[in-house]
């Protein structure tokens, strides 16, 4: 059996059945008690000492007793897992600690059950090297700013000639990043087309959404903040920010698909109108195969002021990554925005499709 508590240097307890009159268990001894001599110098403030069944002893804190054994942790090797049955004793040394008299006791208590219950108690310490820690993405162009951060480059390009000229661009960033406490999300792209020297399409959005996740809830806090601008909408441009909750309804290593309700505004800057909305959105992901994956969502703005008048925001991306080149990655999308009150010169829909090489960095 084989423990493991998450420091670079651990030290894990295994059965070893040596007679203890044997050459090779007083070289264990001998080279155990020469360690712990060792490195008793660099200790510094430790608490309290445990005595093991082969008479070593190991000084650190008391951390917790489980169902698995007595977790001491040591300024030296980390956290070490002492399974039942293998202590003799535990001694804390601040003998006012109203605590550490407590977790010494629990902890002596299930030893003495698990050796009366027959545990077997000859065992050897053994220092583990840990793997090394997966790579965390670097900053930006070499700097400290975006560090930590997953963040992403696509290009897609296309054009044709002949009885016509058609050429299309489209430029899209991406940034995302998520611990215990917070999850953070930018998109941005900038679509073009042109035909016969003529522009068809110019248009951009910046989307930045955050989240505050609540510990060992699927509830969650949620911002989010749009910026829009297209050339050939009466509109030309619109800043959006709304605020509400969050919920996970579905949190797999291969699918992911969370909810968000809240509140807001939208300002458009021609004309100049203000508007509140609510905001009601799904979105996921899944993780097909470790080369394939579908991602998408869709987010609802009603008028507060006029509930028959809504627009709203969808996209779905399929991202292909080929086996060697995890840098690289092939994406195919599409994104689709629907207002119900428009200029008598704009669409209602405004659909646009893309194909675009993504490099991870």
């Amino acid at each position: 059996m084989l423990k493991r508590c998450h420091t670079m240097h651990n030290i894990v307890l295994h059965d070893q059945f040596y007679p203890h009159d044997s050459t090779h268990f007083k070289f264990d001894r001998c080279l155990s008690l020469i360690l712990l001599f060792a490195v008793a110098p660099f200790v510094v403030a430790q608490t309290d000492t445990i005595e093991l069944s082969n008479g070593d002893r190991i000084t650190g804190t008391l951390v917790e007793t489980n169902e698995d054994g007595t977790v001491i942790e040591n300024s030296v090797f980390g956290k070490v897992l002492i399974p039942h049955g293998h202590l003799i004793s535990v001694v804390p040394t601040a003998s006012d600690d109203v605590a550490a008299i407590a977790k010494a006791k629990a902890a002596e208590k299930a030893a003495s059950t698990a050796r009366a219950a027959g545990a077997d108690t000859r065992i050897k310490a053994q220092i583990i090297m840990l793997p090394e820690p997966d790579h965390v993405p670097s900053g930006l162009f070499g700097t400290n700013f975006l560090f930590g951060w997953e963040k992403s480059f696509e290009l897609g390009l296309s054009g044709s000639s002949g009885n016509s000229e058609n050429h299309n661009l489209h430029i899209g960033a991406q940034a995302s990043y998520e611990d215990e406490k917070d999850r953070w999300n930018f998109t941005s792209a900038y679509f073009f087309s042109s035909d016969d020297g003529d522009a068809s399409q110019n248009e951009l959005f910046i989307t930045l959404i955050r989240d505050w996740i609540i510990p060992e809830s699927k509830w969650f806090y949620s911002a989010q903040s749009r910026f829009d601008w297209d050339e050939f909408q009466t509109w030309e441009g619109r800043i959006s920010s709304h605020a509400g909750f969050g919920y996970q309804f579905v949190q797999k290593d291969s699918l992911e698909l969370d909810g968000r309700i809240g509140a807001g505004f939208s300002q458009e800057l021609s004309p100049d109108e203000c508007r509140r909305e609510a905001l009601a959105g799904l979105e996921g992901a899944w993780q097909i195969t470790e080369q394939q994956k579908i991602s998408g969502g869709m987010t609802i703005h009603p008028d507060l002021s006029d509930i028959r008048e809504f627009r709203t925001l969808s996209h779905l991306e399929w991202i292909i990554a080929p086996e060697n080149y995890e840098s690289m990655n092939l994406k195919l999308g599409m994104n689709h925005e629907y207002q119900s009150h428009v200029g008598a010169a704009d669409d209602k829909d405004d659909v646009t499709y893309y194909l675009a090489l993504v490099y991870k960095f």
